[in-house]
């Protein structure tokens, strides 16, 4: 399968109604597209801040065609890092948590131990992509194998 990053620009800040009503706010956004298979999805990758993990943490939801597809919640290096983890899911959608559960065509991606990079109560026993928060390719990238993984790529 081909991923590929398309164009990309600034989003500006919005907000995001969830399901249950609640509403999230997004300081920061990046829109524009991801194709996979040679087909276009529209993608946004917002920036925001969410009590997470026992503090308020940055947090980051990425969409494709309109559907949230992946979370970010920063790590607690991220005065230097500016990375946030986003969790990783065996096709069964149970959390990844060994080598062998790692989806396919993440070769590229840091992976981590999610409960070393959070130190807090709730912290996750399973394995996390680590990405800087601002590299939007990586997190289109990310959100794309997730929707495929999941057999959930939105249409247009």
């Amino acid at each position: 399968m081909e991923i590929q990053p398309l164009d990309f620009a600034s989003g500006g800040v919005f907000e995001w109604r969830w399901p249950s009503g609640n509403v999230e706010s997004f300081d920061q956004s990046w829109t524009g597209r991801v194709a996979i298979g040679g087909t276009g999805f529209a993608f946004r990758h917002g920036i925001g801040q969410r009590d997470v993990y026992g503090r308020v943490r940055v947090h980051s939801v990425t969409w494709l065609s309109g559907a949230p597809m992946i979370e970010g919640v920063e790590a607690d290096d991220y005065q230097t890092s500016r990375a946030l983890l986003s969790l990783l899911r065996r096709d069964d959608k149970r959390l990844a948590r060994t080598i062998a559960d790692i989806p396919t065509h993440y070769e590229e991606f840091l992976i981590v131990n999610h409960r070393d990079e959070i130190s807090a109560p709730r912290s996750r026993r399973s394995l996390a992509v680590k990405i800087c928060e601002d590299s939007v390719a990586a997190w289109a990238t990310h959100a794309a194998l997730r929707a495929a993984q999941l057999q959930r790529l939105p249409r247009f």
